[in-house]
């Protein structure tokens, strides 16, 4: 998803709601006070989410169960889409990163598996 837009005056960083493929039923941001500091370490079970480099840069390390990968976010890659049953953590911060999330469900402490054990078991029962 292309969020980035040059004009005249600046960068403008822009997400047209109707571009994405699910309802945003809520949104928030997460910094952290030390940017070596890591975020999230946890599996949303039902919704999905557009994460943004609102400002600075940061890694998402995302995990199915079966396979990890890592995705540096920043000016260059904006943004990654979080599918329903992954495991995320993001780390690496820049001293004034800020992360925008854009969900497709309100909070629910139920949805989330906080503990990694917990959810490989999750990730196996899911794929059959």
């Amino acid at each position: 998803m292309d969020v980035w837009r040059e004009t005249p005056k600046g960068l403008l960083g822009v997400v047209n709601l109707s571009d994405l493929e699910f309802e945003v039923r809520r949104i928030y941001w997460v910094w952290p006070a030390d940017p070596e500091q890591a975020r999230g370490g946890h599996c949303v079970k039902t919704g999905r989410q557009l994460l943004l480099a609102a400002r600075g840069s940061m890694t998402v390390s995302v995990d199915d169960g079966l396979t990890s990968t890592e995705v540096g976010l920043g000016p260059e890659t904006p943004s990654i889409i979080l599918e329903p049953g992954t495991w995320r953590t993001i780390r690496e911060f820049s001293s004034d990163g800020l992360a925008l999330v854009l969900a497709s469900t309100e909070y629910d402490s139920a949805d989330y598996i906080r503990n990694y054990e917990d959810f490989l078991r999750h990730a196996a029962s899911a794929k059959g």
